[in-house]
């Protein structure tokens, strides 16, 4: 009786390992959500439903409780302020815009659960004025906040006036940033 209950080859090892592997991964993939930026699902409410985790906009595919993604499909150019970004979300811009439009912020990062990732977009025309208006594409206002940017390009942001700081990004000098392969 013995035998059955040890392990015989190190190949029922392994096979029994990859099948439990292949058996949890629909567990940790459902946890994130990918949403589609176009139509009538806007970047406004993409962002509102990933902050939330679910789908207050049903315009827009639904937030889950983990990592989600953003995809824009096409440039876009901001009509108000958006959410803030508050949870984990990776935006990839797909090689578009989000313009600011002369008037508004682009990226508020204000929450300690923030875990920001923005690849392959152009931040541009981010604007901000006077004195705590810093991070006229981004501001990172978080010391426990995280911000990941890669292959973006930031165009014609700008800060104006006394004590406004970080034309294309202001970040708290705690707060965990990475930028790689991006020009400014």
């Amino acid at each position: 009786m013995e035998k059955f209950l040890k392990p015989t080859t190190k190949f029922g090892i392994k096979f029994g390992l990859v099948l439990a592997i292949f058996t949890l991964m629909p567990l940790f993939s459902a946890l994130a959500a990918t949403i589609e930026v176009s139509g009538s699902c806007t970047l406004y409410k993409a962002i509102q439903n990933a902050n939330q985790g679910n789908g207050n906009q049903s315009e827009c595919t639904a937030g889950d409780s983990g990592a989600d993604t953003i995809n824009l499909t096409g440039n876009v150019t901001l009509t108000q302020l958006l959410p803030g970004l508050n949870t984990e979300i990776t935006i990839d811009g797909m090689g578009y815009s989000v313009s600011g439009n002369d008037i508004y912020r682009i990226f508020n990062i204000s929450d300690a659960n923030s875990n920001i990732t923005l690849q392959n977009l152009v931040l541009r025309d981010g604007r901000r004025t006077g004195s705590g208006g810093d991070g006229a594409a981004i501001l990172v206002d978080n010391a426990s906040a995280q911000l990941i940017i890669e292959k973006s390009v930031f165009i014609d942001n700008e800060c104006r006036g006394a004590g406004c700081y970080g034309g294309g990004i202001y970040v708290n000098a705690a707060a965990a940033t990475s930028i790689a392969n991006t020009t400014f």
